[in-house]
């Protein structure tokens, strides 16, 4: 079986709010590949995404709140946070992760 691989191009960053920055690395119909950026002090709201999402932590510290716990995140750990889960995130310093969502418009800009 032949596979075709599309190698993406590198997009600048997109602004998803205050303290937060996106660049889509990888864009197909159902996956989205995200690298992700925050700022320190930023803390996210409890919210659950409409898609399973899988995260690497590039560099940075956080903590994540989910199920009951607080687990904190530090560069080179990843997680999965199954579709509708509630979670929220405090960043501890400067973080950069790399997100994977099944869902591919998770980050399309509108229009």
């Amino acid at each position: 079986m032949n596979t075709l691989v599309t190698i993406a191009v590198k997009e600048p960053l997109q602004p998803v709010k205050t303290g937060i920055w996106r660049r889509r690395l990888v864009d197909q119909p159902s996956l989205e590949l995200v690298e992700m950026f925050f700022d320190k002090g930023i803390a996210t709201a409890a919210h659950g995404h409409g898609s399973n999402e899988a995260v690497y932590q590039v560099a940075g510290r956080f903590e994540l709140a989910m199920g009951g716990q607080v687990i904190p995140v530090g560069p080179g750990d990843s997680y999965f946070i199954p579709a509708g889960a509630l979670h929220s995130v405090v960043f501890k310093s400067h973080v950069k992760a790399v997100d994977v969502f099944e869902d591919a418009d998770r980050y399309r800009p509108a229009g």
